[in-house]
């Protein structure tokens, strides 16, 4: 086989890629490229760029899994930032994904998270009945004395 060219390679790169990525197989990349693009391959030359291909993908998906998850982490930290005093209800949510996301929590502890919804329910009511309460002492008039 004729050694190719810096297009051809680049040319064999890419159809690698994405032939690998559509679940082709490499029989099917040789027809390919030698009906489409009069590229002829050997053996070696295809197990070489399907490898390269292979380890390409791997090295680009550890990189990118580091890298999506701090940006969820640092999406859902602001998130929590702005509900926390607000929201309480929203901020524990999104506290529950941010620890789901760790890894320090799984779906099947979820009913652990109830008590904290109880928790939340009562301090609610509690801020309620206070205001309320506190509204009355306004309201109602105090004596002169006489």
């Amino acid at each position: 086989m004729p050694k190719l060219n810096t297009a051809q390679r680049e040319k064999v790169r890419r159809t690698a890629l994405e032939f690998h990525v559509r679940g082709l197989g490499p029989a099917d990349m040789v027809v390919f490229l030698k009906e489409k693009g009069g590229i002829e391959l050997s053996t070696r030359q295809l197990a070489r760029y399907t490898s390269e291909v292979k380890e390409e993908l791997k090295r680009n998906s550890r990189t990118d899994r580091e890298e999506e998850i701090g940006r969820a982490l640092s999406r859902l930290d602001g998130l929590y930032r702005k509900l926390e005093q607000n929201d309480p209800r929203g901020a524990l949510q999104v506290e529950k994904q941010r620890q789901e996301l760790l890894g320090l929590i799984t779906h099947h502890h979820e009913h652990s998270g109830k008590s904290v919804e109880d928790w939340l329910d009562r301090v609610e009511k509690e801020d309620k009945d206070k205001a309320k309460a506190e509204g009355k002492k306004k309201d109602v008039p105090v004596a002169a004395n006489s």
